[in-house]
């Protein structure tokens, strides 16, 4: 099982050039009601996503910045699903929102990164037990896309946000 918590992937000009880009005021940002499919579950919070690559589509011109600067071996090595953003806004609810595997369960790697320090940790479920990991600008988290992983949305900070890479099996 996979599971690396990488502080400052990225050198401390790349962190700000990638911060800069998704704070801008002018970055588009697409709101979407409800953080998992089942609309039904508690603790559903709107949240707002870019999506800048998904199976074989590039969406956004961030898809060229992200795999220009994020030098993973995944892009050599496995196939890429998806690339996007995930913006979510300060809320007081204290529900956690409901976990997921990123690939429902098939082979794959996931990494998260945090272009920005906010509250709201991304939660692991592994081996029965909860791992935790705080947002701070410029750290990234590896992990097997079949391990279950939520994030929570900020209490302090007026937004949390990050980039999820996910990367399958090269075959399928």
């Amino acid at each position: 099982m996979i599971f690396d918590y990488i502080q400052n992937f990225l050198s401390k000009e790349d962190e700000d050039k990638i911060e800069n880009i998704i704070t801008c005021s002018s970055f588009p940002w697409f709101w979407f009601p409800t953080t998992a499919w089942d609309i039904d579950e508690p603790h559903q919070k709107s949240f707002f996503q870019h999506l800048a690559y998904k199976r074989d589509s590039t969406n956004s011109d961030l898809y060229y910045v992200l795999r220009d600067t994020f030098k993973l071996p995944e892009f050599d090595t496995h196939k890429l699903v998806r690339i996007k953003a995930n913006l979510y806004i300060k809320h007081f609810d204290r529900g956690i929102l409901k976990p997921h595997q990123d690939l429902n369960g098939d082979d794959g790697v996931t990494y998260i990164y945090y272009p920005e320090t906010s509250d709201g940790p991304t939660r692991f479920y592994i081996n029965d037990g909860i791992t935790e990991v705080d947002p701070v600008k410029g750290d990234m988290i590896r992990f097997d896309s079949k391990i279950f992983h939520t994030s929570d949305v900020p209490r302090e900070h007026e937004r949390r946000s990050c980039i999820n890479f996910v990367f399958g099996d090269l075959s399928k």
